[in-house]
């Protein structure tokens, strides 16, 4: 996935279609910061982010322990929780293990659904000893040429903010931006189609895959046929697949055909 911008209301208005256009597909918007302050735009920009088919996560400006009820109570009384893919702690400043701790595990128990995300860096997470759990993924912010190693018990970073300088035809001013480090998703391959021949039998025109271990699958007019034997039959059955009657004649003649 591409990079993308976290946004405050520090930064300017996004042109949201811009953006997307230009190949970033998320954003994370600034919600709330402590349990007493809610950022007027964010549920405006969320709504006009996630109607631009971006995947959206709101943070957290992490000032104590009553943050995770304000922060999930602002979400939901602004209708805008179902439109966020992931919640984030932006652990710094003053942010102490215990009340970083406290908002990721109220969050968990309000079973949101959401991506869990823990935004800081790796020196700050170390010095405040905030513990990982599985789960969570660290976001690092770190303007330096290397991405740092994680803490102590904290897996790799999925998400480095580089800089806090950058620009855009999308947006007025500087502003933050982050690469994705998770791996791309493996696309699932194509299944391989099965060797398909037809065959005339008694007047029926028979179409036959052959299944490795299953051979001379075959269908009549839509309908599913192989060899007529009593557990072949049973499992259709309970499979819902119709058994169709023929005359003897063609049953004799398909079931010929099905031993070859």
């Amino acid at each position: 996935m591409s990079d993308f911008i976290d946004i405050s209301s520090h930064n300017g208005p996004v042109d949201w279609a811009a953006y997307q256009a230009a190949g970033h597909s998320r954003v994370a918007v600034k919600a709330t910061e402590g349990s007493t302050y809610t950022w007027g735009g964010y549920a405006d920009a969320v709504r006009a982010a996630s109607a631009a088919g971006l995947e959206v996560w709101a943070y957290d400006f992490d000032r104590g322990l009553g943050d995770a009820g304000y922060f999930l109570a602002a979400c939901a009384s602004d209708g805008v929780m179902d439109l966020l893919d992931g919640i984030v702690l932006d652990f710094e400043a003053t942010a102490t293990a215990a009340d970083g701790t406290a908002f990721m595990s109220a969050v968990e128990a309000a079973n949101t659904g959401k991506r869990l995300l823990v935004y800081s860096g790796a020196s700050y997470l170390a010095e405040r000893r905030l513990p990982y759990r599985p789960g969570w993924e660290w976001w690092c912010a770190a303007y330096t040429a290397e991405l740092p190693a994680p803490p102590a018990g904290w897996p790799p970073a999925s998400f480095w903010q580089f800089t806090d300088n950058a620009t855009g035809p999308w947006i007025s001013g500087p502003v933050d931006l982050s690469h994705d480090l998770t791996p791309a998703p493996t696309p699932t391959p194509a299944p391989t189609p099965l060797p398909v021949h037809q065959e005339d039998v008694m007047g029926l025109t028979v179409l036959y895959a052959d299944k490795p271990g299953q051979p001379h699958v075959g269908v009549i007019d839509g309908h599913v046929i192989c060899p007529l034997e009593a557990e072949t039959e049973t499992a259709m059955v309970k499979a819902g697949a119709p058994i169709i009657p023929v005359p003897l004649a063609q049953h004799q003649a398909l079931q010929n055909l099905a031993g070859q």
